[in-house]
């Protein structure tokens, strides 16, 4: 069952969905390597907090011995397990998958003078109304960005409960944005005063990154579509152990979105626990 596959595990296409796929476009849509019956890893499951393991991201293994990240969410249940590796408890230890009741986000920035942090409000494609826009001033230690991100964290409000029969009542989103409005202007003219930092261009700055609360972990996503290069650090790790993996995140050179994700890809991050049997895998 794909319920029992995890990061990692080596798996094979089924047959018989591939012999069973006789239209052009099914075939086109399994992909060559998966009709080839091409061996394949685990890499990701399906949206984070979502509580779905069904399907996911893959790599295939290619006949010149490389292996490629297919682009691609596939569904899981057309594999089958071949063997998981021994570090696989490693490898898991997030389970970002698991379902949350309360989505928590923030987006934050660095500039040279100081921390910001948007506290968002789900399900309403805004910040917060009542702390929208916090900011911590530098220098600070790693240990003091990673309390820093908690508090910021537990700023953040989740309305989704808040619907009836799918929609919110006449008026209520436009209360929430126009609360969120007023209170973030409360903080940007206070930044600008102080450091100088207008709204405009702290906008547009490159430094700055994602960060989700899920079930047992926080997940760091830089500002690229793609969720390979993703960080995580468990929510019983210590303030310094989240303040330096973000930290690091921040630190990382400058590049192009598509040599980004080259370098800090999926496979980047799971090949080092995978034994040799595993990686040169062929069947």
């Amino acid at each position: 069952m794909s319920d029992n596959f995890l990061i990692g595990d080596l798996v094979r296409p089924k047959r018989s969905v591939a012999e069973q796929a006789t239209a052009d476009e099914q075939r086109w849509i399994l992909g060559p390597d998966f009709m080839r019956g091409r061996p394949a890893l685990i890499l990701d499951f399906g949206e984070p907090g979502s509580g779905h393991q069904g399907g996911g991201q893959i790599a295939y293994r290619r006949k010149n011995g490389k292996w490629f990240e297919h682009g691609w969410s596939v569904n899981f249940d057309q594999f089958e397990l071949v063997a998981r590796p021994k570090e696989s408890a490693v490898l898991n230890r997030f389970e970002a998958w698991k379902k949350i009741d309360r989505r928590r986000s923030i987006q934050l920035k660095r500039t040279k003078k100081c921390f910001i942090s948007i506290q968002s409000a789900s399900d309403t494609s805004t910040s917060d109304p009542d702390t929208p826009v916090m900011y911590v001033d530098l220098p600070l230690s790693v240990s003091g960005l990673g309390a820093y991100i908690r508090e910021a964290l537990s700023k953040t409000s989740d309305y989704s409960s808040r619907r009836i029969n799918g929609s919110f009542p006449d008026g209520y989103l436009d209360e929430i944005r126009r609360r969120s409005a007023e209170n973030s202007m409360v903080v940007y003219d206070e930044l600008f005063r102080k450091h100088k930092l207008e709204r405009m261009k702290l906008a547009s700055i490159r430094s700055q990154l994602h960060i989700d609360q899920l079930a047992g972990c926080y997940r760091i996503h830089p500002c690229v579509s793609y969720r390979g290069s993703d960080a995580h650090v468990l929510l019983s790790d210590g303030d310094e152990q989240l303040g330096k993996v973000v930290s690091d995140l921040f630190d990382r050179p400058y590049m192009a979105e598509k040599k980004y994700c080259e370098t800090y890809s999926y496979l980047s991050k799971i090949m080092p626990y995978l034994e040799q049997a595993i990686i040169e895998a062929e069947f």
